[in-house]
């Protein structure tokens, strides 16, 4: 429901769609708009043997009876039981869109593992995506894509930003101000995403408690808290005396983004900064650590601010410099507003997507290609 949504709706006006997802109530709402067909399959991120063996057979046969032209998987276990299941069921044209690597901060033996279930996708597809030109270089260093089946959708991104959704907006910004009792004048730094320890939560907790005391600056995270770090999260900053807000998950990310002055992502692994571009659009500078996913989505010194990944002095020197000033911050909002726009539009992107496909569906009519 983050990404796929217009791409969704603009093949359905082209093709008949079947969509596969293990559903919750609220992502049905939203899919159930499209003019797509709705699948429930129960598969979960975690490797779960069992589960992931039934969700298997129960792709291969709905492959197999429903005579699919094409099947495309997006994040990394959908991948690999899609891959083998399509595979298996000869579907013609076989599409995987890589989004980030969990192997990327993973260590012996888990890190070749799941280098290698990357390796296996990529064989058993017959062409795919990834989401940045820097991860695209990254995989291929890694030796996963020998082959080069893999492409990038114009500079990266894989579903854009939508500027008439993220953009500047006083009004939300001082209803959520109000809301979060966080008072207009304070700088508010905001990380949006998922609280794990992989996406650095904890350098940002520090390094916004080691941030100078008369610097009045509000901490704000948004995002499921899949590690259970709130307690942690809330003692680290509390040692300062300063303040941190932790809210849940939320579908309406651009109204924190109207209510914020600058965003940060300290990931140790990131496969395309998409939650950068969108605060970009609303006019945030961004600071971001220096892992490949985050060089395609910011400029440093121009759009926001880099520093090394895990070093939680450089990041709170980052954070002080950018929460001092708000002439610094709207210098660099604007130019990440006009390169997120220029770059990356939602509307180009979907429009490339759909040739894409359409593209190797050709090629496969044609029987150019195994």
């Amino acid at each position: 429901k983050y990404f796929l949504l217009p791409h969704l709706a603009s093949l359905a006006s082209e093709y008949e769609i079947t969509l596969v997802a293990n559903f919750s109530e609220d992502s049905a709402v939203h899919f159930g708009r499209l003019a797509v067909r709705v699948n429930h399959l129960r598969l979960v991120r975690r490797v779960r043997p069992f589960l992931d063996v039934i969700a298997l057979v129960r792709l291969w046969r709905l492959f197999r009876w429903g005579r699919f032209d094409a099947v495309i998987s997006v994040t990394p276990k959908a991948g690999l039981v899609a891959a083998l299941a399509a595979f298996v069921a000869r579907v013609p044209t076989r599409i995987h869109w890589f989004t980030g690597q969990v192997w990327a901060t993973s260590r012996f033996p888990a890190r070749g593992i799941l280098k290698a279930v990357d390796r296996l996708i990529v064989r058993l597809i017959t062409s795919g995506l990834v989401d940045g030109p820097s991860q695209l270089r990254y995989l291929r260093d890694q030796g996963i894509d020998r082959r080069q089946k893999l492409d990038v959708l114009l500079k990266g991104s894989i579903s854009g930003v939508n500027p008439g959704r993220f953009k500047a907006d006083g009004k939300t910004r001082t209803r959520v101000r109000n809301e979060l009792g966080i008072p207009a004048e304070s700088p508010l730094i905001l990380c949006i995403g998922r609280v794990t320890r992989d996406k650095g939560v904890l350098d940002l907790a520090y390094a916004f408690a080691q941030i100078r005391k008369d610097l009045k600056a509000e901490l704000l995270f948004v995002g499921p808290d899949e590690d259970a770090l709130s307690p942690e999260i809330d003692k680290i900053v509390a040692s300062s005396g300063k303040r941190v807000t932790i809210l849940p998950e939320t579908d309406s990310p651009e109204k924190y983004l109207a209510a914020g002055d600058l965003l940060c992502v300290p990931s140790y692994r990131e496969g395309f900064g998409t939650a950068v571009l969108e605060g970009a659009a609303c006019g945030l500078p961004s600071i971001v650590s220096d892992v490949y996913g985050l060089k395609d989505s910011s400029i440093p010194g121009r759009t926001g601010l880099s520093y090394p990944v895990g070093n939680r002095e450089k990041l709170a020197e980052a954070l002080s410099r950018l929460a001092a000033s708000s002439s610094l911050r709207a210098n660099m909002g604007e130019e990440g507003r006009a390169y997120a726009l220029r770059h990356f539009s939602q509307q180009d992107i979907v429009r490339e997507f759909s040739v894409y496909v359409e593209h190797q569906l050709n090629r496969q009519r044609s029987g150019s290609w195994a």
